[in-house]
C-alpha cells in the first residue's frame, strides 16, 4: 500500500516536472522571438514617421586583418590565442602570475607587443614548470 503511494507520487512529481520544463521552454522561446522582433522593428522619431535602420557597413561586417609582425609597434595592446597542452593534465596555468584554467588550455590572452608573458604549469604533484614566450600577433603555444 505504502509502494503504491510511492509510485503514484513518483508519477505525478514526474509530469509536474515535465510541465515545468515546458513552461520554461516556452517562456524562452517566446523571449526569443519578442528579441528578434524588437531588433528589426522600425523606430518611429519626433515627426511620427517610421524611419528605419540602415543596413550595417561593410567595414561593420568584414574584420579587419590581424596585424603581422613586422606591422606592429612595441608596446601595443595585442590579443592572442594561448594553447597550452604541455605538461601533466590538470595542471593549474598562471599567466603572469594570474591562474587562467588548467591544462589542456585554449583561450585568449592579452598583452603588450614585445613583452614576455611568464606562464607557469603549477602540476597537482612534482615541479612547477616555467616557460617565457614573446607577445607577438598569432598563437602562443606551449608543449607541441
Amino acid at each position: 500500500m505504502i509502494r503504491d503511494a510511492v509510485v503514484r507520487a513518483s508519477g505525478i512529481a514526474q509530469v509536474v516536472a515535465a510541465g515545468l520544463l515546458a513552461v520554461m521552454g516556452v517562456r524562452f522561446g517566446a523571449a526569443g522571438v519578442l528579441y528578434a522582433m524588437r531588433e528589426r522593428a522600425p523606430t518611429l522619431d519626433a515627426t511620427g514617421a517610421p524611419s528605419v535602420r540602415p543596413p550595417p557597413s561593410v567595414s561593420a561586417v568584414v574584420p579587419l586583418p590581424a596585424p603581422t609582425g613586422s606591422q606592429v609597434k612595441s608596446g601595443a595592446a595585442l590579443r592572442v590565442s594561448l594553447v597550452v597542452s604541455g605538461g601533466p593534465d590538470r595542471s593549474e596555468l598562471r599567466v603572469d602570475g594570474v591562474k587562467v584554467g588548467s591544462t589542456p588550455y585554449i583561450g585568449e590572452v592579452t598583452c603588450k607587443a614585445g613583452d614576455t608573458v611568464r606562464l607557469e604549469l603549477l602540476p597537482p604533484k612534482g615541479v612547477p614548470i616555467t616557460h617565457e614566450k614573446k607577445c607577438l600577433p598569432g598563437t602562443l603555444r606551449v608543449g607541441d
